[in-house]
């Protein structure tokens, strides 16, 4: 009902603050989200997740990487208990979760969750290729650290083929790639 519209007002004003820099106020805006969410509805328990995925990314937008991979793995588990293990925004998640431990020079952290976004979203039925692209591209990196440069080539050759496959029905693609 209205509680869930407002949570989900609250948060999407906080993500508009949060793009201008304005943490503090987007926190504290998101906070009170999180509060309203009602965790025993579906559409409560995503909301929640939602507003934790973007906790995450403001904490690790911030520094405190810390904070950014509690919020991400709490945002993990309030979406399993909605979709389970094997689904697009689960993969989705993990792939933000490694993104996050990547950026805290935890490239062993990041590489198993690249990895467990890798298996679910390759057992799905046409995951989207943007999807498929962060991921690998993510796998890519965690190569390059740790010098396997092969694998990592390997990886980045796999999503140029993808662009290749893709960029012939999808002009946006392109776009996607490049903010990788």
């Amino acid at each position: 009902g209205g509680e869930l519209v407002y949570a989900e007002s609250l948060s999407n004003r906080a993500s508009i603050l949060q793009s201008q820099g304005q943490y503090d106020q987007a926190l504290e805006l998101y906070n009170e989200a999180l509060g309203l969410f009602n965790k025993s509805t579906r559409e409560g328990l995503v909301g929640y997740g939602t507003t934790l995925e973007n906790i995450a990314v403001l904490f690790s937008d911030s520094g405190d990487q810390e904070k950014s991979e509690n919020a991400i793995s709490e945002a993990l588990s309030s979406f399993t208990k909605v979709f389970g293990e094997a689904h697009l925004r689960i993969a989705s998640v993990y792939s933000k979760k490694a993104n996050i431990e990547f950026r805290d020079y935890k490239y062993d952290f990041a590489k198993q969750d690249y990895e467990k976004a890798w298996f679910i979203i390759s057992s799905l039925p046409s995951p989207p290729q943007k999807e498929i692209a962060a991921i690998l591209t993510g796998l890519a990196r965690c190569y390059q650290s740790k010098a396997q440069f092969n694998k990592g080539d390997s990886l980045y050759d796999q999503v140029l083929g993808l662009y290749h496959d893709e960029s012939k029905s999808d002009p946006g693609y392109i776009n996607a790639l490049n903010g990788l």
